[in-house]
């Protein structure tokens, strides 16, 4: 007879392999920030928490998780962190820092994968949560930083150039086989 005061074993993938949470992505990111820093981040998170956790906006918030659009759950959660951040930043007409937004959102986003975990909406895990990062940074380089766009044109073009290039230097490289194989070099 099975023991039932005995926990039974709980696979891993029940979480999805989450292992980040605000709390330690607060409580790392202010080890070396001082009052005031930590002050103005937080206002920040906490505005963002009230955003996105009020009851009206979490439903959509669900919806928008929930909405079958082809787009990965990285791209969602970091996409939506960083249109709310770009909303706090001009409700609060530029009063935010710029450099507030980027660690207030890494907690924010935290926060929002813990809660998709823990709701098993969807399986998330630290890499997912790794690219949302990446993507809530282009969002907020892309709202405030010209210089960005522009760089994403230039990287564009010489991608666009070096492809044109290797497709130029293929035949080439055919061509010198060919007479390799042929005993002509």
């Amino acid at each position: 007879m099975e023991d039932m005061n005995k926990p039974e074993a709980q696979p891993e993938a029940k979480t999805g392999g989450l292992t980040v949470t605000a709390d330690k992505a607060k409580q790392a990111l202010f080890e070396n920030l001082g009052e005031q820093e930590q002050g103005v981040i937080g206002r920040v998170i906490y505005a963002g928490m009230k955003m996105l956790f009020t009851k009206e906006m979490n439903d959509k918030v669900v919806q928008g998780i929930k909405r079958q659009d082809g787009m990965d759950i990285s791209d969602k959660l970091g996409i939506g962190v960083g249109h709310v951040l770009v909303v706090l930043y001009n409700e609060s007409k530029g009063s935010i820092p710029l450099g507030a937004l980027l660690p207030a959102g890494l907690v924010l986003l935290a926060k929002l994968y813990e809660f998709v975990d823990k709701t098993g909406m969807e399986p998330v895990t630290d890499d997912d949560f790794g690219e949302s990062l990446q993507m809530m940074n282009a969002v907020i380089n892309r709202t405030f930083n010209p210089q960005f766009n522009g760089d994403l044109v230039e990287q564009g073009k010489a991608t666009v150039a070096q492809g044109q290039q290797t497709q130029q230097q293929q035949p080439q490289a055919q061509q010198a086989q060919g007479l390799i194989n042929q005993g002509g070099v």
